[in-house]
């Protein structure tokens, strides 16, 4: 069965539920052979999403079968949420009603199958066979990429000499301490930017050629999807022999390519690199050992795993050409120097601009040259620049980025297309990604459910970005190249409402100043078109454009994003948004006269919403049909001014993420949102002054002082919430709110009973006003499941809890707590250990940051910190010395630590190495596996231990 709906049906024949189901006497015999029926049908689905590309008979087919496998999976989900509101309700006429509903829903099934029967036999009438195994019709379509060799006209070859010139370094640098006599460096980059040429380029420079005595042999292969260890075994030895090889064991090969290699030094290529079996790499590689010591490999790849599995060097991101070059490259492809000057002229100005959509890509510029060359009216080249997705199937940029596509899984699809609904240059983070596709049900669980939803979904972004679906931005705002409105003035400059809701669960997000980009993402512009290429028409996005129609939005679409700050409810109300399942506002600024409008009709507009985030400054109340959006995982009203959320909203079975940061006026939240809510996982509160008046009148409950509120929840009775994030409002003036407006005691006695459940994973505290924490955040006992910590701007704590007892921390962010002047003082030792326990022993990264008065940093003992991998500080300008253990240690950075004199004397693990302005230090100790070290704005002459390794890359 498909994935996504797979989960539907376990959800449904869970114990709990299949009680509930036993107990009220509902059949399930209709969902069952619904069950069979698309069992049949994913064979058919599997081979169609390749044979689509060259049949449009097929791609119509595949569309409307998309569309009944939608409303499947909208009908299993009724069924699952109605079976889960009978088991959290009392018996009632209510639940009588609902017993009455499953009748409905028998026959909406029956419909259902009737119409997936009829699919499958238009499906095998279109030639796709239902009696195919699974995966047979993988490569039915694709053609293999062309054979690569070793050649290219270095004549036609652009803006490619530094790459070049700094690979052939490489290849003669004296390798480092390692296990094999060879080494490794992937050219990881995406179809088309040029990844072959270059390995071309290096494999053919003169210095390589003419080095035969260094080199002794070389070898090129194309390797491509197929990773058959035989035949690549075989293509290598028939290339450093150079005469045809008869064998066909593998055995036999390899005996004689051990003595082709023995006592020689190799460079091989293997291009086009796919393979992620480890195994079959170590059985390929498993010979080279026998060549001389400095033998190198350079492998082309799309995808950094592959990288992962070859254990190359530091991966070579090959970037895009400079403009310039690009058009270069395109004169030479469009033929431009034949015409006369004046239609030169026009060219070249059209060039320039069209040079801007292809991102320094190579094959895009030839592509688009290619189309171009022998049109010389204006008018071609106008409606080829203004067409925002080229025509891709005549492209051969499609082939090039679709293989891409064609390789992810069936849920790695669906999240990659899911973008589609963001605008070009939006600059996102991880978890806002992460969370919406949990919303969306694309995140699937695993086997035994031992994983979080959230951390499969990281390992789906993170798959998305080693495949280079996805680049690091340097972007500093998130809304900043395209937002037109501006964001509401509680924002900080370049801070997303969802960048606040990232720091939950991504840890690397925890510590980042908003000017930080190392959680910030962006799709290249080519990768941009294709997930709107592959959306099909399913997610549509609407901009703000005169001439745009909101009411355009197809009868096909069931995810909805707008970048207009008015919604056009009249279009709301069509046919077509009965099916919308997100309603995604990327403007944060929507007009209240939409809104109020919008959402009281959305229980008949939009039964099957899932993800609705809307926010308006001047909406002052949630209606009550809000409730009856049965199916709504995610709700971001953020920055309304409501005053309470209706008692309806516990009829949310299904919500999993509830945001209301900046809801400043919220003073209440319904009493059972603790039993009823049972999916919830993130709450988003906001959290401010307070007064200590009747804290326990109510299981939620929301007290404040002046505007600036505070929630006091329950949180101990939530065992779904895995993440807590705290944040008081920052201090903005000493006259609207600075520490005379704040009272220390009150925040403590708030902190103290904001305890969460033992199931917690994730807090992350901000703007506490407290002198000190709460003990419960240091309970080994109670927080044994701990394993995400931040605090954040607490400037007036004068101590740091005993972190280093929580069994399963694994991720700690410090910065901006500027009163502590001690790290590991045990004169305020825990009541829950002793100090001499092993400490920190599952943590793995550690970043302090911004801590102007810390001077100290006391040692506790032995076996601190042995599973710590990365250690960053940075802005503690009154530090002096660092503690030694840290037996793990991958990467170092020190920044902006002005008093600092010393570094640890043991950093032999060490092997990225990043110090910036740090005047007083001048000595570095042993580094034995450095392979980068920066050093930046340091004026003292630097001295290094003589045991260092003597290979390391030194920028300054």
């Amino acid at each position: 069965m498909l994935d996504f709906l797979q989960v539907a049906f376990d959800r449904i024949f869970s114990p709990e539920l299949q009680d509930v189901a036993c107990r009220w006497k509902i059949d399930l015999v209709k969902v069952k052979s619904l069950g069979v029926t698309l069992a049949k049908i994913k064979v058919l689905y599997d081979e169609a999403e390749v044979k689509q590309l060259t049949s449009d008979d097929v791609k119509r087919w595949l569309h409307r079968l998309k569309q009944l496998l939608y409303d499947a999976e909208d009908i299993l989900d009724e069924y699952a949420t109605e079976l889960l509101r009978l088991k959290l309700e009392s018996t009632g006429p209510h639940q009588t009603q609902q017993v009455q509903e499953f009748k409905r829903f028998g026959s909406k099934v029956k419909e259902i199958i009737e119409k997936l029967k009829s699919a499958e036999q238009q499906g095998v009438a279109l030639g796709l066979n239902s009696r195919l195994g699974p995966g047979s019709s993988r490569h039915m379509v694709f053609s293999e990429r062309p054979p690569t060799g070793p050649f290219a006209i270095s004549s036609k070859v652009f803006g490619r000499k530094e790459d070049k010139d700094e690979i052939v370094k490489w290849l003669f640098e004296t390798p480092s301490s390692t296990d094999n006599n060879f080494s490794v460096l992937s050219i990881v980059g995406i179809g088309g930017s040029g990844k072959t040429t270059l390995a071309q380029l290096v494999y053919n420079d003169p210095m390589v050629e003419n080095a035969k005595s260094y080199f002794h042999l070389k070898a090129w292969v194309c390797v491509s999807e197929d990773f058959d260890v035989v035949r690549l075994t075989k293509e290598i030895l028939e290339a450093v022999t150079q005469s045809s090889q008869p064998f066909t064991s593998l055995s036999m090969l390899q005996m004689k390519l051990k003595d082709a290699l023995c006592g020689k030094r190799f460079v091989f290529v293997l291009d086009d690199m796919w393979n992620q079996n480890s195994e079959r790499w170590d059985a390929l590689t498993s010979v080279f050992a026998f060549g001389e010591r400095g033998s190198k490999i350079l492998v082309t790849t799309r995808s950094k795993s592959v990288s992962k599995i070859v254990r190359t060097n530091p991966d070579y991101d090959i970037k895009g050409l400079p403009e310039e070059h690009c058009f270069a490259l395109f004169r030479r492809h469009a033929l431009i120097d034949g015409n006369s000057s004046d239609t030169k002229q026009k060219m070249k100005a059209f060039g320039e601009k069209i040079m801007k959509r292809c991102w320094g890509l190579p094959l895009a510029v030839m592509t688009l040259a290619g189309l171009l060359r022998g049109k010389s009216k204006d008018s071609e080249w106008d409606d080829i620049l203004k067409n925002e997705i080229w025509d891709l199937r005549n492209s051969e940029i499609l082939p090039s980025l679709m293989l891409s596509y064609h390789h992810l899984t069936p849920p790695l699809k669906r999240c990659f297309a899911y973008c589609a609904l963001f605008p070009k240059d939006y600059v996102f983070h991880k978890i806002e990604l992460v969370m919406l596709w949990i919303a969306e049900g694309f995140v699937q669980p695993s086997p035994e459910g031992r994983k979080r939803l959230e951390d499969i979904g990281s390992g789906y972004f993170d798959e998305l970005f080693m495949r280079c679906f996805f680049e690091s931005s340097d972007c500093s705002s998130t809304f900043e190249k395209f937002h037109p409105f501006g964001q509401p003035t509680r924002l900080n400059h370049g801070e997303d409402l969802f960048s606040k809701l990232s720091y939950e669960f991504h840890v690397r997000s925890f510590f980042e100043s908003s000017n930080d980009t190392g959680s910030r993402f962006v799709m290249h512009d080519l990768i941009h078109d294709l997930a709107q290429y592959v959306s099909g028409g399913i997610y549509c996005r609407r901009e703000d454009d005169p001439c745009d129609n909101p009411s355009q939005v197809l009868t096909t679409t069931r995810h909805l994003s707008f970048l207009t700050k008015y919604c056009n409810v009249d279009a709301m109300e069509s046919e077509a948004m009965k099916r919308v399942r997100t309603l995604l506002d990327l403007t944060n600024h929507l007009q209240y006269s939409s809104i109020k409008e919008l959402l009281p009709t959305m229980k008949c507009q939009f039964q099957f919403i899932r993800v609705l985030r809307v926010r308006c400054d001047n909406i002052l109340e949630l209606p009550y049909e809000i409730g009856m959006l049965k199916h709504l995982r995610l709700l971001d009203i953020s920055f309304c001014y409501i005053e309470r959320l209706p008692d309806s909203i516990t009829s949310l079975v299904n919500l999993q993420v509830l945001v209301l940061t900046g809801c400043w006026k919220l003073k209440e939240l319904p009493k059972n949102m603790g039993k009823y809510l049972v999916n919830l996982r993130h709450l988003l509160l906001p959290v401010g002054m307070i007064h200590n008046d009747s804290l326990d009148q109510m299981p939620l409950i929301v007290v404040g002082n002046q505007g600036r509120e505070a929630f006091v929840a329950n949180f101990m009775n939530m065992p779904h919430l895995l993440g807590l994030r705290l944040r008081w409002s920052a201090y903005e003036s000493e006259n609207s709110f600075g520490d005379l407006g704040r009272d220390e005691k009150v925040e403590e006695d708030v902190l103290d009973q904001l305890q969460p459940h033992t199931n917690l994973e994730v807090l992350w505290i901000q703007h506490y006003g407290g002198t000190r924490f709460p003990s419960w955040i240091q309970d080994p006992h109670a927080f044994s499941k701990l394993e995400n910590v931040s605090l954040l701007n607490c400037h007036k704590c004068i101590f740091l809890p005993h972190l280093w007892q929580l069994p399963l921390l694994k991720h700690l962010v410090i910065s901006g707590l500027n009163a502590i002047k001690i790290v590991g003082s045990d004169k305020f030792s825990s009541r829950y250990g002793s100090s001499s326990n092993k400490q920190f022993q599952s943590l793995e990264t550690l970043h302090i940051r911004s801590m102007g008065e810390w001077e100290q940093w006391l040692e506790q003992g032995d076996g601190q910190f042995p599973r710590l991998y990365k250690l960053s500080i940075n802005l503690c300008p009154k530090l002096k010395m660092l503690i030694h253990q840290f037996p793990a240690l991958d990467e170092l950075e020190i920044g902006d630590c002005e008093d600092l004199k010393n570094l640890p004397q043991h950093l032999d693990s060490v092997q990225q190495l990043r110090i910036k302005n740090c005047q007083k230090l001048v000595l570095l100790p042993s580094l034995l596996c450095i392979k980068t070290l920066t050093l930046d704005s340091c004026t003292y002459r630097w001295r290094m231990d003589k045991n260092s390794a003597s290979t390391v890359r030194l920028s300054q």
